[in-house]
């Protein structure tokens, strides 16, 4: 079964992409461990995130248009603890 995909975000292959660790991510393997693709910048329309931990799990997928609110909603914790 395939999902059908927004046409404002583009389709990615995040094993292909390379990722960069956030500088607010703490390096003692305990702390938040968020990633953030260098392949797919917003200039291309969309924006990859991931756990660190978990390199193969899932990622997210954010609109270039919509980084902006989920940075600061993330930085202002509305996303809780997992």
């Amino acid at each position: 079964m395939t999902t059908a995909q927004p046409s404002s975000i583009p389709n990615v292959d995040a094993q292909q992409a390379e990722w960069f660790k956030s500088s607010y991510s703490t390096n003692n393997g305990e702390g938040d461990c968020v990633e953030i693709s260098t392949t797919y910048l917003p200039s291309d329309g969309v924006c990859l995130v991931r756990d660190s931990k978990s390199p193969d799990g899932p990622f997210l997928r954010i609109p270039a248009r919509r980084w902006g609110a989920f940075a600061a909603a993330a930085a202002a914790g509305h996303f809780g603890e997992v």
